[in-house]
């Protein structure tokens, strides 16, 4: 016990004494696991932002489409709908028809649209006016009656077989699939429904939740419905992530492999100055093991301790500069890799000096 002690002491005492040396090592494992660990805090910071922009409600909206205007999606399917744990938001919407102005019989035609449910339950926010009270009145969003040449938004439109609506408010949608143009109270017996719309809670349950839509529809064989989604969404995020994982992780392996290999060349200068006094220290009884262990330990114990400024400063740097939390456990399993990396670059050169012959070496000049 004592010898071990004894060497220990001898270690740090020879880690002080060289100064360049041990600053060098330091600043070797400062370097390496302050950049590993401003790297993937980068990435971790930037893998959170890629999942954050696919939990963007668009992104998680799915649309059902009645191919044939059978009515396999019936209005009465929202209440169903909605019930289910897995849906944010959902809506339905007939197919469109071009409307015009009343006054402007040959003016521009915009889109027209029935809509089923409460208008609250629409994710749109009235701007002007009010909500329709009837299947006879409609709102408009903006661009449309800007088209349509409205005045504050408020006037008429027919289609072209004579239905008229009368504008009661303008909207603006807050979703990027909202329904558009002028939006009309649906009339269950007259107006089909086409399109449901459904923003799930996660986009992980959007298959779960398709099939579940699927279920509930009056649909009697394949083709009656179409559906329309982000392509393989969840398996895009997912390839999105894993991708930034993999390039932090390679830029780990090599940071870490080029930072073994300056300091074993490091370690083999400094033997390589010191080998007449390892070679006495041989001579005077000095065992193999111990000539090893003086070459390694002053290594590694300051390796070690840059390796933890660098990761206490880089951590910090992180959470104040970019509010970004680095894993604690990537952290120390990366000082303790560091440390057991430090300890094996050094060791060709420690067991160089170990297995030298004590009388060649001093022989030597």
């Amino acid at each position: 016990m004592s010898s071990v002690v004894h060497i220990l002491r001898e270690s740090w005492a020879t880690a002080r004494a060289l100064r360049g040396f041990s600053l060098t090592v330091a600043a070797i494992g400062f370097a390496v696991i302050a950049g590993l660990t401003v790297t993937v805090g980068q990435g971790v910071a930037q893998r959170d932002a890629v999942a954050a922009t696919f939990t963007q409600p668009h992104l998680r909206t799915l649309t059902l489409v009645d191919e044939e205007g059978s009515r396999v999606l019936p209005w009465s399917m929202l209440a169903d709908v909605r019930s289910l744990s897995t849906v944010d938001e959902v809506w339905m919407t007939g197919p469109a028809v071009d409307v015009r102005n009343r006054a402007l019989a040959d003016g521009p035609a915009v889109a027209a649209r029935a809509v089923a449910d409460s208008w609250e339950g629409l994710p749109l926010t009235l701007r002007q006016g009010r909500w329709p009270s009837g299947p006879d009145e409609a709102v408009i969003d903006s661009a449309s009656a800007t088209a349509l040449g409205f005045r504050d938004g408020i006037g008429a439109v027919q289609d072209a077989n004579g239905r008229e609506w009368a504008v009661v408010g303008v909207y603006d949608p807050d979703h990027q699939r909202a329904p558009t143009g002028a939006l009309f109270e649906a009339d269950v017996d007259r107006d089909e429904p086409r399109n449901l719309y459904v923003t799930v809670t996660h986009v992980q349950s959007m298959e779960q939740t398709t099939a579940m839509l699927l279920a509930l529809s009056e649909s009697s064989r394949p083709g009656q419905i179409r559906v329309e989604q982000a392509t393989d969404l969840a398996q895009l995020r997912a390839g999105i992530t894993g991708t930034v994982s993999e390039r932090s992780a390679t830029i780990v392996a090599g940071v870490m492999t080029a930072g073994a290999l300056v300091l074993g060349l490091v370690s083999v200068l400094m033997v390589n100055s010191r080998r007449q006094e390892f070679g006495r220290r041989r001579a005077l009884g000095a065992s193999r093991l111990t000539v090893v262990a003086l070459v390694l330990l002053p290594g590694w114990m300051v390796m070690f301790a840059g390796s933890v400024c660098g990761a206490v400063c880089a951590s910090g740097y992180l959470w104040f500069a970019q509010s970004v939390v680095v894993p604690p456990d990537f952290v120390v399993w990366t000082v303790v890799a560091a440390g057991l990396g430090g300890a094996i670059a050094q060791l060709p050169s420690a067991a160089a000096a170990g297995l030298r012959d004590p009388v060649r070496v001093l022989r030597m000049p």
